[in-house]
Formats: structure tokens, sequence, C-alpha cells
């Protein structure tokens, strides 16, 4: 059976695969979003409909007075 420091360093070495394996699929992910917006020409809104940042709040935003 393994020690505790064992599985902690087994642990830390997976943890560092798995970032480096993160980073090199996002980057294909990218690469491949990237290249289809080109061909097909989508905008910004296209992606990510019309409205972006802040949610509105019911009401118009106006915070009722107490």
């Amino acid at each position: 059976m393994a020690t505790l420091r064992e599985l902690k360093a087994q642990m830390a070495a997976l943890e560092e695969q798995a970032a480096s394996a993160r980073l090199a699929e996002i980057e294909e992910v990218l690469a491949d979003i990237r290249a289809k917006v080109a061909d097909y020409g989508f905008t910004e809104r296209d992606v990510f409909g019309r409205r972006r940042g802040t949610r509105a709040t019911p009401g118009g935003g106006v915070v009722p007075p107490k």
C-alpha cells in the first residue's frame, strides 16, 4: 500500500498532467472555433445572441423605495 506522501506526489503529478491536457485542448477548441467563425462569417451577435453582459432586472432596473 502506498504512503500518504507517495499518494500526494501522484496526485500532484496527475494535476499537472490534467492542467497541461486542458491547455492543449483549449488551444485546439479555440482554433476550431476561430476557423469556423472565419469560414461562415459569424459575428459576435450570431454566436452570443442579442444581449451580452449584465442582465436587465425586472422593472427597468429601478429599485422601489422602502
